[in-house]
């Protein structure tokens, strides 16, 4: 529940990713030992 919401329906598309849900991800991602890298095309 942190970092999404549960699917009601399995079968149906997921919704569009937000940047917002890109920045809070990245914010949780060391509370759960890991790591979320950029693409190397953000690397220049």
């Amino acid at each position: 529940m942190e970092i999404g919401t549960p699917a009601d329906d399995p079968t149906a598309p997921p919704p569009p990713v937000t940047n917002a849900d890109i920045q809070k991800k990245i914010a949780l991602a060391p509370q759960y030992g890991l790591t979320i890298l950029p693409p190397d095309s953000a690397i220049d």
